[in-house]
Formats: structure tokens, sequence, C-alpha cells
């Protein structure tokens, strides 16, 4: 495929997630600055304690990232569909942009489940599973704030600071967690990865439908083409493969935190269905890269949340 235009795909369903992502973090931003207030309050003797309120605080988190993964993966799978009607010549649907509008998930989950004809214990199945683990992502957020501010507090406590220099010392403890007043990072990367593993998900595990699996050849890893992209990213960028490649169980983007990479569904007949051969070290700008992802990224969101989608479109 050309470069590109593969460019333009991938930056386009960048876009398509992002939109998705900016709901979420308009309710996830107010955290940041609660967390921290409240925080202070309670050091300087205002009631409540201070771990016990960077956990009660940001456990809200969870069900902002959970509903975040639900309509990111179904918007993935609602793609995944448009792209194989496409590809088969079938009269495509009105577009299926998100209003930008609105400002919760409730709308965009209904309107996207009415679109696939999704059955609602489906739905619900989804729903509890990705709850689970977004509590999982959130409670590591979690442990890792409360380990900064802990470790800040008892260096201003060490050194005998007083009420100032203990707050000073909490304020840094947040900073170094990536909790800021100007930045709350640490949530956005969170909030921003877990949806794109949740659309990357959602667009494999469509594409699994009968409808779909009969006409795919396998995909073409696309990175956005700017130069944010990372080394070993790039050296992805144009590599295909078959569906059933074992390799796109290491591969299949996002394959990292805040990737924007993507994988172009090629599909039986195409000039494109080539196979590009084993990962290997490649070079860019002069320097050896692996075409890897990045570490802990090593993994299919679509082969691990594939027992969440064993439904075909439309099925009661």
């Amino acid at each position: 495929m050309n470069r590109a235009l593969a460019s333009r795909i991938a930056a386009a369903q960048d876009r398509e997630r992002e939109r998705l992502t900016n709901v979420g973090l308009r309710q996830i931003r107010p955290l940041t600055v609660q967390v921290r207030a409240d925080a202070i309050r309670a050091l300087l003797g205002r009631g409540g304690d201070v771990q016990d309120i960077i956990r009660r605080t940001l456990e809200g988190a969870a069900p902002l990232v959970a509903d975040g993964m639900l309509a990111a993966h179904l918007q993935g799978r609602l793609r995944s569909f448009l792209t194989a009607q496409k590809a088969a010549g079938v009269r495509m649907a009105r577009k299926s942009k998100i209003a930008k509008k609105k400002d919760t998930f409730d709308w965009a989950q209904d309107f996207l489940a009415r679109r696939l004809e999704l059955p609602e214990a489906a739905l619900d199945e989804i729903a509890t599973r990705y709850h689970a683990d977004a509590r999982v992502v959130v409670n590591r957020l979690i442990t890792d704030v409360q380990d900064h501010v802990g470790r800040a507090m008892a260096e201003a406590h060490a050194r005998g600071l007083h009420v100032r220099g203990g707050v000073e010392a909490l304020r840094a403890g947040f900073d170094a967690a990536g909790i800021t007043p100007k930045s709350d990072f640490a949530l956005e990367t969170i909030f921003r990865t877990q949806n794109q593993v949740a659309y990357a998900a959602g667009r494999w595990n469509a594409n699994q439908d009968e409808s779909i699996d009969e006409i795919l050849w396998g995909y073409e890893y696309s990175s956005v083409g700017d130069d944010r992209v990372r080394p070993s990213h790039a050296a992805l960028d144009g590599w295909r493969a078959p569906k059933d490649d074992p390799q796109w169980r290491r591969v299949f983007p996002p394959n990292g935190w805040n990737c924007r990479c993507t994988a172009i569904e090629i599909f039986k007949g195409d000039a494109e269905a080539v196979h590009s051969g084993a990962l290997k070290t490649v070079r860019i700008d002069g320097a050896r890269v692996r075409q890897e992802a990045d570490e802990g990224f090593a993994f299919n969101a679509g082969v691990v949340y594939r027992d969440l989608l064993n439904y075909q479109r439309g099925a009661a």
C-alpha cells in the first residue's frame, strides 16, 4: 500500500479514537484537581488521611476508563465492519462519526451497539470485563501515586520540615507521579492507551466474524508517519502478514503507551497480499532497529479479549 495513504488511514483511525478519548478526559481531569486539593486539606489537619484520600479519589477514574474502553471497543468493531463492506462493494451505511458536543459515553455506547446490532447480553459481558480490567490498571496508578507521595512526605519529615514545607513536598510527590495542576499525563496516558487497546480488540475480533474472515487475507502495519513515531514502530511500518501469522500476537498495535499505530486490513485478491516475512532488525537513519513492540506490549489485544466476542453480528 502507498505509504502516504497508509499513514493517512492510520491518522484517521487515531482521530476516531481521539474523539472518544477526549470525552473521557474531560470527565477525568477534575479528579487531578480534587485529589491534590483534598490531600493538602488533610495534611493541614482538616480531615482525612492523605493516602486514603488518594485511593478514594482516584478510584473514581476506573468506571470512566471502563466506559471509554467499551465505547472504543464498539467503535473499533464498527470500523472493521465498514472497512469490510467497502472492500466487498457493499453500500455503506451512513457515517459513524461521533458527535463532538456529547460529554458522556452513554450515548456513544447506545449508538454504536445499535449500529452493530449487538445483543444486550453481549454488551453487558464486554462491559463487565472492561470494568474489571480498568480497576486493575487504575489500582496500579493509585499505588504509584501513593508511593511517590509517601516518599516525598517521609523525606520532608526526616528533614524536619513544617507545614509549608510539608505541603510543598506533597505537591512534589504528586508532580513526580504525573498528577500536576497543568497536566494529568498519568491519568491521560492510561486512559488513551486503554482506549487504544480496546479499539484494537474490537477491530481484531470483528474481523473474526465469518462474513469478514472469508474475504480477509491479513494486515499491513502502519504508523502515523510523523516525527513522534518510535524507531521500533517505524521499523514495522509497511510490514505485512496473513491474519493467522503468529507474529501478530506480538506486534498487533498498540505497541506501547500512547502508541498511535494501526494494522490496516488487506483483503484476498489485493495486490498488497504479500507476506513480508519474519520480523527482523532494519536500518533507520543509519541505526539498527528491531521490529518489535515496547516492553510490556508484546501481546494482541484481540486475542486477549477473544473470549468476549463469540457472537455473530445481529444474533439474539
